[in-house]
């Protein structure tokens, strides 16, 4: 054999021999990817990078709910009653407004003093006759002039004065809301809603179904809109509700678009303890339920109609009462939540030439009984209990009827013997 054909052979052999190695090498490199370096790599990420990745993954669904719950849930309906809508604190409304507030209902002008009169009994007489349609005039003249709207007041109190007596007394009464809503939209900047349109009445009552629907459609798209609580629209011309009204309205709006939240501004620092203006050192109670406040409103607690409160709980939304003055004043939150607290509330009602006294409490039966002994002894020595009617308790509610108010002497014994808040 030549040494060329040994040669070639031996190549031959070398280059065989050298595949098989690679292959080998190869095929025990892959092996050892997938049996060792493959799970190493997997506890690695796993370790390092998937707490990240959670991380990462949660705080975009977080963002998306929140973005969620900006635009659907977190929405705030807003009331501010008569005294709010006066000259001098109109401007209050820009000052609590937030971009959450969606919808704005407003009161016609209240008392500028005590010894003013409000719009609405400023009407009835105007539709009765009498000579005041000047005072209502002035009002909302003032109104805009101080507080620089620029709207055509002149106008607007024309058009109202020449509607005023031929609708009826009702469609009278609610111009003052009207005029209102008009003058508060144009200074807020926001949209005008009409509430004859939106909030519908047959003779059966209040048409819900429509109700929602006309004010979900009128609201659609709406950063703001202003209405005027305390009345809607009939087939032939508009509908009240009883005084106090402008809360129902608010009510059934913060419902309708969708509100989380309805607050009710007034001139008092939420749901207090006892009348401030009986009894001057009341506290206001931090949260009621809406049974408990149902029950203060129906038995003389002026500061939220009863229909609203009803309202808000069978849908579910909460009820903020505030003052409107001093926004870091106490406040009071109405939910499903029941108070905490023994003492409520003491309210007072004229039920013609006598007065109910209502007590709302959380307070044992063996120890409301000795308070209520106390009770009687203090109006027994002020020669108050002789002119006791009656007198019953039941369940959370203590109520007394008598000739002449003890709503002082039952804050006294009641608050000062439970230290809630006293």
């Amino acid at each position: 054999m030549s040494f060329v054909v040994v040669s070639q052979i031996i190549e031959v052999k070398l280059v065989s021999t050298s595949r098989n190695i690679f292959f080998e090498n190869t095929h025990q490199t892959l092996r050892f990817c997938k049996v060792f370096l493959l799970p190493c790599v997997a506890v690695f990420v796993k370790k390092l990078f998937m707490p990240f990745l959670i991380f990462l993954s949660c705080k975009c669904v977080f963002w998306a709910f929140c973005k969620v719950l900006r635009i659907k849930y977190l929405m705030i309906t807003a009331k501010f009653g008569g005294t709010a809508m006066t000259a001098q604190n109109l401007g209050c409304l820009k000052e609590i407004l937030t971009q959450n507030h969606r919808c704005v209902v407003v009161s016609a002008v209240g008392k500028e003093h005590p010894s003013d009169a409000k719009t609405t009994d400023l009407l009835i007489a105007h539709y009765n006759g009498a000579n005041v349609w000047k005072q209502i005039e002035e009002k909302y003249k003032r109104l805009v002039q101080v507080n620089g709207v620029r709207v055509d007041v002149e106008k607007l109190l024309f058009d109202a004065k020449r509607r005023s007596l031929k609708n009826g007394l009702a469609y009278c009464m609610s111009l003052g809301e009207e005029l209102s809503a008009k003058i508060a939209a144009a200074f807020l900047n926001c949209a005008y809603v009409e509430a004859e349109s939106c909030i519908r009445f047959d003779n059966r009552g209040l048409q819900w179904k429509a109700t929602k629907r006309n004010l979900q459609s009128a609201f659609s798209g709406l950063k703001l809109g202003v209405v005027g609580g305390f009345y809607g629209g009939l087939e032939n011309g508009r509908q009240v509700f009883s005084r106090g009204g402008g809360d129902v309205s608010g009510a059934i709006c913060a419902v309708a678009t969708g509100s989380s939240l309805y607050e009710n501004f007034t001139d008092v620092n939420g749901v207090c303890t006892a009348n401030p203006k009986i009894v001057p050192f009341a506290q206001t109670v931090p949260s009621l339920s809406y049974n408990e406040m149902y029950l203060l409103a129906k038995n003389g607690a002026e500061v939220l109609h009863p229909d609203a409160v009803k309202i808000a709980q069978r849908r579910g939304v909460a009820i903020r009462v505030a003052n409107y003055i001093n926004t870091n004043a106490p406040s009071t939150i109405i939910s499903n939540c029941p108070s905490g607290k023994r003492f409520l509330s003491a309210t007072q009602k004229q039920m013609g030439e006598n007065v109910v006294t209502t007590l709302l409490h959380t307070i044992p039966w063996e120890t409301l009984q000795r308070y209520l002994l106390q009770l009687f002894e203090i109006l027994q020595n002020n020669a108050i209990a002789n002119e006791t009617l009656w007198c019953k308790a039941d369940g959370k509610c203590v109520q007394m009827c008598t000739k002449h108010s003890v709503l002082s002497t039952v804050y006294d014994v009641f608050c000062k013997a439970n230290d809630d808040y006293c």
